[in-house]
């Protein structure tokens, strides 16, 4: 019953530091985290049917989100076919999509409706992006070729899903 003695039930027990230490390091904490979000990773909320079924395999409610690397895209500009990427949208700047390398600047690719040509070749210093789930999707099929400009950050190792199920 030794053990007992050890636990502090009943007993006044402080939740943390103090207030007075708290905030310092808020204060402290707060830029280096927004840096690590803004530089290096940050986690996405991935919604849509575009890319099932990779993610959001399921039409529920719960979403998948992912961890994605911003430092290897705006650092080394290491992106490569069939990585899923995050990309500032070209008709909205303010959403961004998430959405598969097909092929890279220089490579040819069979397009799919809409597209009005059989075939494109894809430019210098673009990427053509198409969703998993080729119905449901806007990528460059109805877009064109997306400028390499445009991706944001790639998804590094696999998504979560809203039962936090790990999906490579």
């Amino acid at each position: 019953m030794a053990f007992l003695s050890r636990l502090r039930i009943g007993r006044n027990t402080s939740n943390g530091a103090p207030r007075s230490r708290r905030i310092p390091a808020l204060i402290f904490w707060s830029p280096l985290a927004l840096a690590f979000g803004n530089y290096f990773w940050t986690v996405k909320l991935i919604s849509g049917r575009s890319m099932q079924p990779t993610l959001n395999p399921d039409s529920s409610l719960w979403r998948d989100f992912g961890l994605f690397d911003k430092f290897s895209i705006r650092s080394r500009h290491a992106y490569q076919r069939g990585d899923i990427v995050a990309i500032v949208s070209p008709e909205d700047p303010r959403r961004m999509i998430v959405k598969r390398i097909l092929a890279i600047e220089g490579d040819t690719v069979r397009t799919l409706p809409p597209h009005p040509d059989p075939e494109v070749r894809v430019p210098v210093g673009h990427v053509w992006v198409e969703g998993d789930d080729s119905f449901h999707t806007d990528d460059s099929n109805r877009l064109g070729p997306i400028p390499a400009a445009l991706i944001e950050s790639k998804l590094s190792n696999g998504a979560y899903g809203g039962n936090f199920e790990f999906r490579p």
